[in-house]
């Protein structure tokens, strides 16, 4: 998008409308139209929107959050994680209105979460706060991926003075506190990321990156009860990740909490019924501890 920071022309926006329903597609994209804006374009499915993201020009997807081939927020999740694409704006549309299913769309990369009904009125602010969200957020990720090449590049000191800038120009961001934790964890600081990843969790009770990187700190140190612990944070915080469940059920295996791994397990898989690969890790960890009765 060609605007200048804390402009908005309308003209120029590009919408991508992800939707398995038509009849919402395009009631999506009259009220977009509503709103002034005319460059659209829409996909079926996640999967049909990722095949049409390196094709259209995209700077913000509204996206559903239940649709066949693949959901909205496995469609989040593989954006953020693409360089490429990672800064679109996306604006979740669920009938969810639950905290776990919140707290998912915001681990994920979520910009901003409507509930449906939808509302001309409030897309109209949902879009608002989304675009503003990515201004806002530019030089703050800016600082944190430049503090991350100059520590790749052994500069350590050099990053440290872009995280000590980072914090002043943000210093509620749990973002922040959890690169600290990956720059010590880069040089063995162990203590000093325990540290910094238990202020992101004091900053931002919600995110759950911090319980997972306190989570692999602890299993490093051989303190797995606390990583079980750091774990089941992040669980209580997001529960429908399926990856994360598995890892829980594996670090209860090896302490030899037989039950509570089950239940874990049990969880993964029926978050992601038709993932083979997840099943086959399952059942594997099971075998390995002679631990497949009654699965």
């Amino acid at each position: 998008m060609d605007n200048k920071p804390g402009t908005t022309d309308k003209s120029q926006i590009m919408f991508l409308v992800v939707d398995d329903l038509a009849n919402m597609r395009r009631t999506i994209k009259n009220m977009l139209r509503q709103l002034g804006y005319a460059r659209i374009t829409e996909a079926e499915n996640g999967l049909d929107a990722w095949r049409k993201l390196p094709i259209e020009n995209i700077d913000v997807a509204i996206v559903d959050w239940n649709m066949p081939q693949m959901s909205g927020v496995e469609l989040l999740r593989r954006i953020r994680a693409d360089e490429k694409f990672a800064q679109i704006p996306i604006i979740m549309v669920t009938a969810e209105n639950e905290a776990d299913s919140i707290a998912e769309a915001a681990e994920a990369g979520c910009s901003a979460y409507i509930i449906k009904p939808l509302v001309v009125k409030v897309l109209a602010e949902k879009i608002t706060a989304a675009l503003g969200k990515k201004e806002k957020i530019l030089p703050l990720d800016a600082l944190l991926s430049l503090a991350k090449v100059l520590a790749d590049a052994g500069q350590f000191n050099k990053a440290v003075d872009h995280l000590k800038s980072a914090m002043i120009m943000s210093p509620s961001s749990p973002s922040v506190y959890l690169a600290f934790g990956d720059l010590f964890m880069q040089r063995g600081m162990m203590d000093d990321a325990e540290k910094a990843y238990q202020k992101a969790v004091i900053v931002e009770p919600q995110f759950t990156l911090a319980y997972d990187r306190l989570a692999d700190l602890y299993a490093r140190k051989g303190e797995m009860r606390k990583s079980i612990e750091a774990l089941l944070g992040a669980v209580s915080k997001s529960p429908r990740n399926a990856a994360r469940q598995t890892k829980l059920g594996k670090a209860q295996l090896e302490q030899g909490m037989v039950r509570e791994a089950k239940a874990a397990f049990e969880n993964a898989i029926k978050l992601e019924p038709d993932n083979k690969a997840l099943q086959s890790a399952v059942m594997e960890s099971l075998q390995a501890k002679n631990a497949l009765d009654g699965v």
